[in-house]
C-alpha cells in the first residue's frame, strides 16, 4: 500500500506504464493522456511515439496521430516505422496526395519495411495505386 501511495507522477516511466495498462483496458483517452505526460516528462523512445499514434488511431483522431508521428520523426528522422505509419494516417484522413508522397519517400528510404504498412493498414495496401507505386519502386531500385 505504501508503494502505491508513493506514485511518482514526475517519472516518465510511470506514465508510459500507465499508458500501456490503459491500452490493455481499452481506455484510449486515458492512454492518450498518459503518453502525453510521458513525453512531456522526457520519454522520447521510438515505441512511445508509435504506441501513442496507435492510441490516436483507436480514438479516430487521425490529425493527432499525424502530429504525434511528426514529433516522433524529429527524434527519429530515418524511422521506417514512423514513415509507413504516417502513410496510413494520411489515408485515414483522406489525404491521398500526402499519402502517395510519404509512401514514395518511405519506399526510397527502406522498402524492406513495407510489411509494416501492409500489416497495419491492409485495406489500403491492397489498393491498385499502392501496388503500382510499390511496383514502380521495385523496378527503379534494380
Amino acid at each position: 500500500i505504501n508503494k502505491a501511495l508513493n506514485i511518482d507522477g514526475e517519472n516518465p516511466t510511470y506514465w508510459k506504464k500507465c499508458a500501456r495498462i490503459n491500452i490493455a483496458l481499452k481506455n484510449y483517452d486515458q492512454a492518450d493522456f498518459s503518453f502525453k505526460q510521458a513525453v512531456d516528462l522526457g520519454n522520447y523512445e521510438l515505441d512511445t511515439w508509435l504506441s501513442w499514434a496507435t492510441v490516436a488511431k483507436e480514438n479516430k483522431d487521425y490529425d493527432a496521430g499525424l502530429h504525434i508521428l511528426s514529433q516522433g520523426q524529429e527524434f527519429y528522422p530515418d524511422s521506417a516505422e514512423i514513415m509507413y505509419k504516417a502513410v496510413g494516417f494520411h489515408l485515414l484522413s483522406n489525404d491521398k496526395i500526402n499519402a502517395r508522397i510519404r509512401l514514395i519517400d518511405a519506399l526510397k528510404k527502406n522498402s524492406e519495411k513495407l510489411q509494416i504498412f501492409q500489416e497495419e493498414f491492409p485495406e489500403y495496401y491492397e489498393t491498385e495505386w499502392v501496388k503500382n507505386i510499390v511496383a514502380i519502386n521495385k523496378k527503379a531500385s534494380r
